[in-house]
């Protein structure tokens, strides 16, 4: 939606027991999309870009952060990614804080690469 490249956008994903690749990608635009390309195409295009394995999707959304206390109040979409410092207490009683990014999903850090990568599918709006 970021990237202007639908107006509304449902996407399934669905995984297997022990398989990292995902079974499939489903891409909806709900007939709002503004590309000349399929749904089907852009749901390709777009596996090719993302790594939906879940090991990747732990890293980039730096998901093993303590984050959660934040997440679980007032709801976990439509949230500003934030840096925030956190004073922790370890399992040794340990004391230290540490830099934590809230929101990590809803951080808009691929729109231009989404941009570039379908700029020359955008339909000719009259």
């Amino acid at each position: 939606i970021a990237a202007n490249i639908a107006k509304e956008c449902l996407i399934q994903i669905s995984y297997a027991i022990g398989k990292p690749e995902p079974l499939s990608l489903y891409v909806n635009t709900l007939n709002t999309s503004k590309l000349s390309i399929s749904d089907e195409k852009l749901s390709k295009e777009i596996y090719k870009i993302f790594d939906l394995r879940p090991y990747f999707i732990i890293e980039r959304l730096k998901l093993k952060q303590p984050m959660y206390t934040e997440s679980s109040s007032y709801g976990h979409m439509g949230r500003d990614s934030e840096k925030v410092i956190k004073s922790m207490v370890f399992e040794n009683n340990t004391k230290k804080k540490i830099s934590v990014e809230l929101f990590t999903w809803e951080k808009l850090d691929y729109v231009d690469l989404l941009s570039r990568k379908f700029k020359n599918y955008f339909k000719n709006e009259k």
